[in-house]
């Protein structure tokens, strides 16, 4: 497996596979989630239905990108998980 860093506008590129980490409350509220919810409105409304726990991935394909949510915490804000568990949890659902 390869990454490839990318300069410019994140949701630009049509043929990108889109990584991004999400709480396990199924909310996009804030920062990069943020983003996504206003950029891929259908895609945000398929992942509220999504019930995950910490290191599931949901694959939503959409017209022009794939979105992949990997569920790195329980909660978000005071409710965010530990570090440590937040490495291991993006660990697990990328593999």
């Amino acid at each position: 497996m390869s990454i490839q860093y990318i300069n410019g506008d994140l949701f630009s590129n049509i043929d990108a596979l889109l990584l991004h980490a999400c709480n396990c409350k199924r909310t996009w509220g804030k920062g990069v989630a943020y983003g996504f919810a206003q950029e891929f409105p259908k895609a945000y409304e398929i992942h509220r239905t999504f019930n995950a726990t910490p290191g599931d991935i949901q694959v939503i394909e959409g017209d022009r990108q794939t979105i992949v949510c990997l569920f790195t915490s329980k909660g978000y804000g005071r409710d965010t998980d530990p570090v440590v568990d937040i490495l291991t949890n993006t660990k697990n659902a990328l593999e």
